[in-house]
């Protein structure tokens, strides 16, 4: 009997191993494009496993495991006479190991990663609003927010008949595009999983301890914190990078700023659209790197400044990464820019999982710095939120391509109605929402629900942070050394 209890536990313990309990997020990239206008219920849907999932250290589903599902619902704005929005509900049924393993499974999405499009609760994507962009509200609240009248002055009419930009109101996710699902039911693995040693931290070597820990505006202001060490030459870090999904950043030069101002007004984004000019030690980055979808709102970035270094014969390059979640209106300074999500541990941990998904590292650690506060405040004034590690990551020839490409996302993006059927679709869009929004109880209750959100917002905040206070002179200085 004293025998049977130790051997019950064990069984047990293992039982709640060997299942992945409903509830979890799953992260998957999609291996063929999907959207609104072209799909139909029924449709297949393949996409691949981007992070194994790992529960107290074992193993349970590995990545670049299949994901199967289909297409419940695709709904297309058309001509705009219907709906406004563009809608797909999607359900994956079944993950397929290596070995031919298929493991039934109920789950839907829970979110896009770096989309324009938004998803309910229950779990359908739902496309953008095309009028709701920035000269979509100016041109309806402009003039006539104060009256009943929709249509007060002609100056209006002749913009709206004649302005040449106006977003994509369909849905367009290409290959490659990120996707989180929720399980709605457990899943049960099989037996044979693999045991994953837990990754402790290791102190920095002191080369990269005393470097300065931060990178600065063009002001001289602290910005963004470095993150991410990686050995390798430039062209591996490049190619890493790229099977990663990433793309290179652009020079800012005048025609790239025209074409970031035209993707502001279609709400899309050129995924190698230019960065803010950011230095370290009076140099701007070597490398810059970014991963979008479709808004110039959101967008995963890192900078690379290489160091006069070799290890083992590798360059050594230090890199700051922050994820760009929305834009915001700097009062002070009068500008627009964008808001950074104030948890860069988390993006320093997305890097190290998309380089790793196609199999471009030899080895990764996580260094550990002492002297960096555990929450600072960035250039913008919002909050930094950090445990002061850093991801080493050792380069090695990826193992795997790419998925989806930057040109082939640009030309779904692009790809549309000829222009007859786009205007005529436009302008029964422009109309619906002049008579549904363009009045004086649409914009006060408008207005109430933005400021309540912003509320809400800044209370979370709080509550998850805890207030934002200056560090004090000694802990800042400690932390620029």
């Amino acid at each position: 009997m004293l025998l049977r209890v130790p051997l019950l536990l064990s069984l047990a313990s293992f039982v709640r191993a060997s299942e992945i309990p409903a509830g979890e997020i799953l992260h998957v990239r999609l291996t063929e494009a999907i959207t609104s206008d072209r799909n139909s219920p029924a449709d297949p849907v393949e996409a691949v496993l981007t992070q194994a999932y790992i529960l107290d250290g074992i193993e349970l589903l590995p990545a670049r495991a299949r994901v199967t599902g289909w297409v419940r619902r695709a709904s297309a704005v058309g001509f705009g006479w219907k709906r406004e929005r563009a809608v797909i509900d999607l359900e994956f049924d079944a993950i397929i190991l290596e070995d031919g393993t298929r493991l039934p499974i109920r789950a839907k999405v829970s979110a896009v990663d770096n989309a324009r499009e938004t998803v309910n609760r229950e779990g359908a994507i739902q496309g953008m609003r095309a009028t709701a962009t920035m000269q979509g509200t100016a041109t309806s609240r402009l003039w006539h927010l104060p009256t009943l009248n929709p249509y007060p002055h002609p100056a209006l009419m002749i913009h709206k008949a004649f302005f040449p930009y106006f977003p994509q109101p369909e849905i367009r996710l290409p290959p490659g595009t990120d996707l989180s699902i929720r399980l709605f039911e457990p899943v049960y693995t099989p037996d044979a999983q693999r045991e994953v040693a837990a990754s402790a931290q290791k102190p920095a070597p002191a080369l990269v301890a005393s470097l300065q820990s931060r990178i600065k505006t063009r002001k001289g202001k602290d910005s963004d914190i470095l993150n991410l060490v990686v050995m390798g030459d430039e062209e591996e870090l490049r190619q890493a990078f790229d099977a990663a999904g990433w793309s290179e950043t652009r020079t800012t030069t005048m025609r790239s700023v025209l074409r970031a101002m035209r993707d502001v007004l279609e709400n899309f984004v050129d995924p190698n659209a230019p960065m803010s000019r950011m230095f370290w030690n009076g140099r701007m980055p070597d490398l810059k790197f970014q991963k979008t979808l479709n808004t110039y709102a959101k967008r995963h970035h890192v900078r690379f400044w290489q160091l006069p270094y070799t290890e083992d014969g590798k360059h050594i390059w230090i890199g700051a990464g922050t994820h760009d979640t929305g834009v915001r209106f700097l009062w002070k300074k009068m500008h627009f820019t964008h808001g950074i999500s104030p948890e860069i541990d988390k993006e320093r941990e997305k890097i190290v999982a998309d380089l790793r998904f196609p199999g471009c590292l030899s080895r990764d650690e996580l260094w550990h710095r002492s002297g960096i506060p555990p929450m600072l405040r960035n250039a913008d004034g919002g909050r930094i939120v950090t445990d002061g590690a850093m991801s080493m990551m050792d380069l090695k020839p990826c193992d795997h391509a790419r998925i989806g490409s930057e040109e082939e996302h640009r030309l779904l993006a692009r790809d549309d109605k000829p222009f007859l059927q786009r205007y005529l679709r436009r302008q029964i869009l422009v109309v619906r929402h002049d008579f549904l929004r363009s009045n004086v109880f649409y914009g006060g209750v408008n207005l109430g629900r933005f400021l309540a959100r912003s509320w809400s917002h800044h209370r979370q905040n709080v509550r998850t942070y805890g207030p934002l206070k200056e560090p004090k002179p000694a802990a800042a200085a400690t932390a620029l050394r």
